[in-house]
């Protein structure tokens, strides 16, 4: 597979700035490290994967959907990634792995440390701002519509 090397060095420098531990397979371009976060979804872990002219961060947890929920979850995603402006959440309906995803596009320009920093940090900030919403989902708690309600005050 190719990968833009320069992104990748980019990223990682971010990265070791930042004083995270990572792997990276120099193969595919792909890094990955976990980060404690706030809130009950304590181990958020990301898969970076770089090609020759954008990366993708994804930012995981450690809980999947089952299929009694999957419906519900979908229905919070949905008002969830309607209502932010960076990035999104997903959803494999397969095994039901719940993610947040932040694509950068590089085509043309060379992001900033800030641009990588802050597409490392979204998805923690949506972990943090939706994560006790999105576990009342994942356990029947809550309707979609009930726990994106409660997120958002409304």
């Amino acid at each position: 597979m190719s990968y833009s090397k320069q992104i990748a060095n980019l990223v990682m420098s971010c990265l070791d700035n930042q004083e995270l531990n990572y792997d990276f397979n120099q193969e595919d371009g792909i890094i990955r490290f976990s980060i404690s976060n706030a809130g009950k979804l304590k181990n958020i872990r990301f898969i970076i994967g770089i090609w020759d002219s954008d990366y993708v961060v994804f930012a995981s947890i450690d809980l999947n959907a089952d299929k009694d929920v999957q419906a519900e979850m979908c229905d919070f995603m949905t008002r969830v990634n309607y209502a932010i402006k960076f990035g999104n959440f997903e959803m494999d309906h397969r095994d039901g792995e719940i993610r947040f995803r932040v694509a950068v596009d590089c085509d043309d320009c060379t992001p900033s440390e800030e641009v990588i920093k802050n597409s490392l940090y979204i998805p923690l900030m949506m972990y943090r701002d939706y994560g006790d919403a999105l576990l009342s989902v994942l356990f029947g708690m809550k309707t979609g519509a009930e726990a994106f309600e409660d997120a958002r005050g409304e």
